[in-house]
């Protein structure tokens, strides 16, 4: 077991001395217990004995002592943070982590006694991850990290390192912890790197076993090739990076990535070399980083994106991204595709003004045949979601988030059944969710937000009750969600929809996450 300042747990001659003399005693009791224990069948009469020598045990043992070190042990495992992976890796589940001060609970708890330490430092899975910050806010001394690795055994490793930008510094995280770290980059799953200096580019190639990588580059400094294609085992990545001048290369294997922050140009050529994608994430992609006439040699003839089933992007707002975007968009092809969700960053344009483009349409009508949950915001809604209502869409969960009012009619329109001997339009939706928006409080800072929620009165809602009306029938089931939206329900949509559910439609309304009671009431 290593200890931060004295290297193995070292006690000073006097309390081991009562240590041992307690041990005996405890030792003692323990096996004349046991010894009763093996004749108490054949002689009833060491009951009363075995009582006493348990109470006399119970007078010099610590009630925590009493507790087998399996139960102790995997108590101390409840007590540390869940380890860093994909799960939190992500700049949306940051929120989800636990904080910095969680990963000094190992170290209290071999504090609070001369039992607990020892459970504590043998016990190596409770040393796996670990959250190490060098900022000058909230600094963590450097032996916090060193005794993580070493008390960890031989168990993967999972780190999360934020460094200060530090340029072309010749150290990885700090000169008494890079040669550990060195030594066990073959033992690491998952890493984050915030701000890591150019001298980790040529360190990369140890991590070996890693599965999950995140990168966030800080500052303009030029970052060599940096290569990524030698961690055969990497399968989640994550490129955070604003740096215009990194150049990555990735395994062809790779099936999770996420380029949030990366320019469109640079995402685009990522993952035009990772075919076997199964997850693909674009954030708010930045306008292109280079002044690239061959764009057209990127996008010659179909790309086959064959596994890729998830597909998040914020479509870009400048034509200059649009441009890459519309050449994206008219050679990808994604066969089984299942989840799409799209927010537009282009504020110039309005749900009821934009027109898809052919290139966007011809796109939104060939994923329509796969993608079962579509996620939009308002300003794609109105043009993108008829392209999902076809007689062949595979689509049954809807999402439209910051809605306006407008958006219900158009719903409504979508959901109607063109004429009685017509099938219906997404025969397969069943689930529809409806989100408001948040307003910022203009004044003094910080600004805040607060919800805003918009009254759906009985005009828009009498085209979306009579829409269900229309559709459903028999067994059919179909949820509606509305959330930050306050739909004024007559007495006489109220009975409508009443009449549905007696006739059998397993209908359900839920606003703000409770189902309404009037729906099912008798």
């Amino acid at each position: 077991m290593y200890h931060p300042f004295l290297g193995r747990t070292l006690v000073c001659a006097t309390e081991t001395h009562g240590v041992h003399t307690h041990r005996v005693e405890v030792g003692l009791l323990l096996e004349e217990i046991n010894r009763i224990d093996s004749r108490i069948a054949s002689e009833p009469g060491l009951v009363a004995q075995r009582a006493l020598l348990l109470r006399k045990l119970n007078l010099i043992q610590p009630a925590i002592a009493r507790l087998p070190y399996e139960m102790i042990s995997n108590i101390f495992k409840l007590l540390t943070p869940s380890p860093i992976d994909a799960c939190t890796l992500s700049i949306a589940s940051r929120s989800q982590r636990a904080p910095l001060s969680a990963y000094y609970v190992p170290l209290l708890l071999s504090a609070v006694s001369m039992q607990w330490r020892e459970i504590a430092y043998s016990t190596p899975s409770i040393w796996t991850s670990v959250h190490w910050t060098s900022s000058l806010k909230e600094r963590f001394p450097p032996w916090l990290l060193l005794i993580y690795i070493r008390n960890s055994g031989n168990l993967p490793l999972h780190l999360s390192l934020s460094l200060r930008p530090s340029g072309k510094s010749k150290h990885l995280v700090d000169p008494i912890i890079d040669a550990e770290l060195i030594q066990n980059m073959p033992r690491i799953r998952a890493l984050e790197l915030g701000g890591p200096p150019t001298s980790w580019d040529t360190y990369f190639h140890k991590l070996t076993s890693v599965v999950d990588l995140a990168l966030d580059f800080e500052g303009d400094d030029f970052r060599h090739n940096i290569s990524l294609d030698r961690c055969t085992t990497l399968r989640h990545v994550y490129l955070q990076s604003q740096t215009a001048n990194s150049r990555f290369r990735l395994p062809w294997n790779l099936t999770h990535l996420d380029v949030s922050l990366q320019s469109i140009d640079r995402a685009l050529k990522i993952l035009c070399r990772c075919p076997n994608i199964v997850e693909l994430y674009f954030g708010y992609s930045e306008s292109p980083s280079d002044d690239d006439p061959g764009i057209d040699l990127w996008f010659e003839g179909p790309i086959f994106f064959n596994h890729l089933e998830v597909f998040t992007w914020s479509i870009p707002d400048t034509a200059e991204t649009w441009e890459w975007a519309h050449a994206f968009m008219d050679v990808a092809r994604m066969p089984v595709l299942r989840k799409l969700s799209l927010l537009m960053e282009d504020h110039h344009h309005d749900a009821s003004s934009y027109a898809l483009t052919t290139i966007e349409y011809r796109f939104f009508e060939r994923v329509s045949r796969t993608v079962s949950t579509l996620a939009l915001n308002i300003l794609a809604a109105g043009s993108i979601f008829p392209c999902f209502f076809s007689s062949d869409s595979a689509l049954e969960n809807l999402t439209i988030s910051d809605s306006a009012i407008a958006v219900v009619a158009d719903l409504a329109a979508a959901l109607m059944p063109k004429d009685s001997g017509a099938g219906k339009q997404a025969p397969r939706l069943k689930m529809l969710k409806l989100t408001g928006v948040f307003m910022e409080i203009e004044g003094e800072e910080p600004r805040i937000s607060v919800k805003y929620i918009l009254d759906i009165q009985p005009f828009h809602l009498q085209k979306l009750v009579t829409a269900l009306e229309r559709r459903l029938a028999g067994r059919d089931e179909f949820c509606i969600e509305f959330s930050r939206l306050s739909p004024q329900w007559t007495y006489s949509f109220q009975n409508r929809l009443r009449k549905m559910v007696k006739n059998g439609v397993k209908l359900d309304i839920v606003e703000d996450g409770n189902h309404v009671d009037w729906l099912h009431a008798v």
